[in-house]
């Protein structure tokens, strides 16, 4: 005798095949998510240390322009705010302040040493745009990676 059971056709994911997939993309997502937030500090860092030094070589070629008649430099300035400042002027504290253009170093980013000859500023000669505040200035992403800008006395920017 046969049997007469109707057969049923089977649609969609069972419960276990949902879990499964699931569980795989919950795992995909636990070993994306660190790699995604180094990636940022480390774009942070690569972005801070481009602006930091396109605002060296802006200082040095006003400079060498005579733009007002004036020296210029940049001042690196880790007591306070964390930030750098492109100023008018033959030193920090005698500038034209309605000249600076300020830049806040994001908090993932903070400096790790300024070793410049003379202080925390590297200030560029009108005319020449050469520099007597040779030296390094490094800055340190949250994650621990280094970025180093180092000037020479013909106002060489060097930064990798």
């Amino acid at each position: 005798m046969e049997s007469k059971t109707p057969l049923r056709a089977s649609f969609g994911f069972t419960f276990i095949e949902l879990l499964v997939v699931l569980g795989l993309m919950v795992t995909l997502a636990a070993l994306a998510v660190p790699l995604f937030f180094n990636w940022q500090s480390q774009s942070g860092l690569d972005t801070v240390a481009q602006e930091l030094a396109a605002v060296v070589r802006e200082a040095q070629a006003r400079a060498m322009a005579g733009d007002g008649a004036s020296a210029w430099g940049v001042h690196f300035d880790d007591a306070a705010s964390d930030r750098f400042v492109l100023f008018r002027g033959a030193s920090f504290a005698t500038r034209d302040a309605a000249y600076d253009q300020v830049t806040v170093l994001p908090p993932s980013v903070a400096y790790d040493a300024i070793l410049v000859a003379g202080g925390d500023a590297v200030v560029f000669s009108r005319g020449r745009g050469t520099t007597g505040n040779i030296g390094s200035v490094t800055l340190r992403s949250s994650e621990g990676k280094t970025f180093e800008l180092r000037v020479n006395a013909a106002g060489a920017v060097n930064a990798p």
